[in-house]
C-alpha cells in the first residue's frame, strides 16, 4: 500500500486518504468528529500513525501540518471580535411558536422557508425580512422543507413522514 494523496473535509470533520493497493486506487475515510479547540495535534497525529498503516514517518509532519489547519479552519473561537467575521446585515424574527428544525433559502437569496414544530412551514422575502406566507394544515412539526424556484413550489415533510407539494405564487418581486 502506498499513499498518494490527503483530501481535507472540513464538515463532518476528517481526512480522507487516497492510495494505492494492486495497482487500484482506494479511498480510505477517517472521521474526526471529536477534534476540539483543546486538541493536541501532535497527539492525535501519534495515534492515527499508529493506528494507521498509510502514516509512515516520513509523512506525519504533513499530517500534523493537515490536522492544524482542520482544527483551525472548523473551530471558530474569537467570539469577542464575532463582527468583525460576519455581518449581521438583516436578520429574520422567526415568526414561529416553537423552535426551527429546518430552514431552505433559494439559489439567489431572495426567498427563505422555515419549518417548525409548530406545525406551520412559514415563507420569507429575505430583502425586506418581511413574512410574505404561512403554510399552515400540517398534523406533526415540520422536518424538511426545500424550495423550487422554477415550478414555484414549496416541498415540506412532517413528522408522519407525508411529503405535500402545496402550489405557492406568494414570491417575493
Amino acid at each position: 500500500m502506498k499513499l498518494n494523496k490527503f483530501y481535507i473535509r472540513y464538515y463532518p470533520p476528517g481526512i480522507v486518504f487516497e492510495y494505492q493497493k494492486q495497482r487500484k486506487i482506494k479511498q480510505k475515510i477517517l472521521d474526526l468528529f471529536d477534534i476540539e479547540q483543546e486538541t493536541n495535534v501532535e497527539k492525535l497525529a501519534a495515534q492515527i500513525a499508529s493506528d494507521e498503516p498509510l502514516i509512515t514517518p516520513k509523512i506525519l509532519p504533513q499530517l500534523e501540518t493537515i490536522l492544524q489547519k482542520l482544527k483551525d479552519k472548523t473551530l471558530f473561537n474569537n467570539w469577542e471580535n464575532v463582527h468583525e467575521y460576519f455581518n449581521v446585515d438583516k436578520t429574520l424574527s422567526s415568526g414561529h411558536l416553537l423552535p426551527i428544525t429546518n430552514v431552505s433559502i433559494d439559489k439567489f437569496g431572495d426567498i427563505c422557508a422555515t419549518g417548525s414544530y409548530d406545525r406551520t412551514c412559514k415563507i420569507w422575502n429575505t430583502r425586506t425580512g418581511e413574512e410574505t406566507s404561512t403554510l399552515i394544515g400540517h398534523e406533526n412539526a415540520v422536518y424538511v422543507v426545500s424550495l423550487a424556484i422554477a415550478g414555484r413550489l414549496v416541498s415540506h415533510e412532517y413528522a408522519s413522514g407525508e411529503h405535500r407539494y402545496p402550489p405557492w405564487d406568494d414570491m417575493p418581486k
